[in-house]
Formats: C-alpha cells, structure tokens, sequence
C-alpha cells in the first residue's frame, strides 16, 4: 500500500542502497586496484563534491578499510570458474560471500545485513512499468512519452528484432495502463 506520495507503507526510504557509499570487487579488480600493498581511496561523488570516502589497503587475502576513525578487515575469497581463473569475493561480516559492500554508520556490511533495499522496490507498479516502456522505446529509438505512438525501424535492425520489440513496448504500455487504472480509478490511460 502507497501513501499519497507515492512511496509504499512501511518502507524506509533512508535505506536506499543509492544513497550508500558501495565497495564492488568487481570495479577494483577491473581497474587493478587489489595488488597486495596498494593503498587508494574511494569515495561517492555528487557533481564534483565528494560525498562520502574510505581508504583501502590491500593485504594478501584481505582488505584492509579506514573509514570515520574506524578501522575494518574485509576477507577475499577466491572461488574457481568453470573455464579456468578465479572469481572474487567480499567476506562479509555475516559469513556470506557478496560483490559488494556498502557503508553503515560503523562498518562495512552486505546490503542484506545494513537492511537496505533498492530505488525501485520503493515505486509503485505502474512506476516500474513506465521504466520499463520507455526502455524498450529508447532500444527503438522512438521518442519517449507514450502518446508518441510507434516509430520507423531503425536503421541496421534487423526486422524480426524490431517486430518482437514493438509488441514488447506496446505490452509494456499496456501493462503499465492496467496498473495505473488499478491505482487510479480515474485514469484516462496513456497512448
């Protein structure tokens, strides 16, 4: 159930996941970051203004986090691929393996355990359906805004692509019309 705000009952909007600064193994491995001995730091940016940072030194099996005058051990995990090579992993302090780590008023932690949860599981049906239209009409380059209609095919795809993703975004408009008349009874409707 949605307030008159739009923003579901008993949902905390504070614990946004977007709103936390985010350590990825993934990025860090990507930019050759987790070389034992190196020292960085990392920091969520708005702009040009820095919002929030943390330093990291890398150990040989484990990061080491400085972060508002406290100091944390992340382990790394290893686990082997299939076709060779190694994936990493944060050890979080509940024991599970994740990708990433977000920071809580004191440590570093999974999203599960900071109880955070993401933008879009704080909008409405209709909201994410509305999402997901558009996104389908960017792939076609239609312009956005259902009362639009339908577009051309794009140039360089190919025709069966472009059929499935014109009945995609023409469902979507519809499923997104279904959901907006249920949360409002006087809707008109769009398209």
């Amino acid at each position: 159930m949605a307030n008159d705000f739009g923003i579901a009952e008993g949902v905390n909007m504070k614990n946004v996941i977007e709103e936390y600064l985010c350590i990825d193994v993934r990025r860090f491995l990507g930019e050759n970051l987790l070389v034992p001995g190196n020292f960085f730091t990392w920091q969520r940016m708005c702009g040009n203004e820095s919002l929030d940072k943390v330093a990291v030194q890398v150990n040989a099996e484990a990061l080491t986090l400085f972060y508002k005058k406290q100091t944390q051990s992340v382990m790394l995990v290893a686990t082997p691929c299939h076709f060779g090579g190694y994936r990493y992993w944060f050890r979080c302090c509940c024991g599970k393996r994740v990708a990433t780590l977000y920071a809580g008023d004191s440590r570093f932690a999974c999203r599960r355990c900071l109880n955070l949860n993401y933008q879009t599981q704080h909008q409405e049906r209709h909201e994410r359906l509305a999402k997901k239209a558009h996104g389908t009409r960017d792939s076609l380059d239609w312009p956005r805004g259902f009362s639009n209609g339908t577009g051309p095919k794009p140039k360089g795809m190919h025709w069966r692509t472009f059929e499935r993703l014109s009945v995609k975004a023409e469902n979507a408009v519809e499923q997104c019309n279904i959901a907006a008349r249920a949360r409002f009874p006087n809707y008109d409707g769009f398209g």
